[in-house]
């Protein structure tokens, strides 16, 4: 049974249901662009999952969007934190990759995880365009670093060059995205959501559709099965150890026993479970909320 919502939904501004009611409305969109293009989750994985995330670009366009859903919303983003951040958080979720790395070359992953003009014109420029970040001018970084400076504390706009030296350089989230979040976190958003979704029977057919084609992704390919689950260790703010490691591999290796029917009722049976998860909502809405129509 499912339990009366902690928050009611009545606590909502009319502003903040408009902006939940499109993700519902996204949420939709989203079925059945899937389903149109992709019938098949097998399919969906092997040509898009796993070819997708073998990109580094999409592994840091990916971890930077978990980055925009767990900072405040007036973060300001630097380009050269965001390398160091990446580097440091796919070295703590994504242990199989640096397993084969020479010593050298986890050295420099150290240090940043793109060479700083693909984190520009492949991560960061894309989300521009997404409507998720805004890029500042110089007169703006420092306005915002004059805003987060404490009295008698030295301000930080001069961190805020690239990493060529040159120009300021900044990024924070555009109000759509900042409106997204504090509707998001108000009491009662994510209730307002579940009921409205769980009711529709929206929520059990994208997630046994994502469960799948994620099962499906894990039994072909062991490298990413080991991306996919750094990213959402990642979203939750985990770090993986070698245990964690270790249990990828024997998934990767179970799955090989199971038949695609047995595949399709394993992910029929998580997704009632992940459903009546408010937590899992949490995180998924306001991924599908940064989509555009």
């Amino acid at each position: 049974m499912v339990e009366k919502p902690k928050y009611p939904s009545q606590k909502l501004t009319d502003e903040d249901k408009e902006i939940l009611e499109q993700i519902i409305i996204k949420y939709a969109v989203k079925i059945y662009t899937l389903i149109q293009k992709y019938p098949n989750p097998k399919k969906y994985a092997e040509e898009v999952i796993i070819k997708k995330i073998q990109s580094d670009a999409t592994i840091a366009t990916l971890y930077t969007i978990t980055y925009a859903k767990n900072s405040p919303s007036d973060y300001i983003f630097r380009p050269g934190e965001i390398n160091k951040r990446l580097a440091h958080d796919i070295r703590k979720t994504i242990v199989q990759d640096y397993m084969t790395l020479e010593l050298e070359e986890i050295e420099d992953h150290v240090k940043r995880f793109l060479h700083p003009r693909d984190l520009r014109e492949r991560v960061l420029e894309k989300l521009e365009n997404e409507g998720i970040f805004i890029h500042l001018e110089k007169k703006e970084i420092r306005y915002q670093e004059h805003k987060k400076t404490r009295p008698g504390k030295k301000g930080s706009s001069e961190k805020v060059r690239n990493d060529y030296g040159g120009r300021l350089s900044a990024y924070k989230l555009t109000e759509e995205v900042e409106k997204l979040k504090n509707a998001m976190e108000k009491p009662g958003a994510i209730d307002f959501l579940y009921e409205k979704i769980i009711r529709s029977g929206l929520a059990h057919k994208l997630a046994k559709y994502k469960i799948l084609a994620w099962l499906h992704t894990a039994k072909i390919d062991e490298k990413a099965l080991h991306r996919l689950t750094g990213l959402g260790a990642s979203l939750i703010q985990y770090n993986v150890k070698e245990e964690d490691t270790a249990k990828f591999k024997l998934l990767h290796s179970g799955l090989q026993l199971f038949e695609d029917n047995q595949l399709e009722q394993y992910a029929d049976n998580i997704a009632k479970s992940a459903i009546e998860d408010r937590g899992y909502y949490n995180a998924f809405l306001f991924t599908i909320g940064l989509l555009k129509l």
